[in-house]
């Protein structure tokens, strides 16, 4: 277990990964289709973001059901 002076947030993480390794491929998903996506650490890291925006401008905030 690490000792919690020494602990990091994934959020913490997450950013020191995508900085480091933004060209590297995070995420390959093959539909049912056989047709193949591929996301780099970078591009992954800016959808989030173009989400969690339109959920902010949604409305919908830390609680919402």
């Amino acid at each position: 277990m690490i000792p919690l002076a020494e602990s990091v947030s994934f959020a913490s993480s997450w950013e020191q990964t995508v900085s480091r390794q933004s060209g590297a491929t995070f995420l390959v998903f093959e539909g049912v289709d056989g047709v193949a996506s591929s996301w780099t650490y970078g591009e992954f890291d800016l959808l989030v973001g173009q989400v969690a925006a339109k959920l902010i401008a949604a409305g919908v905030e830390f609680g919402s059901a």
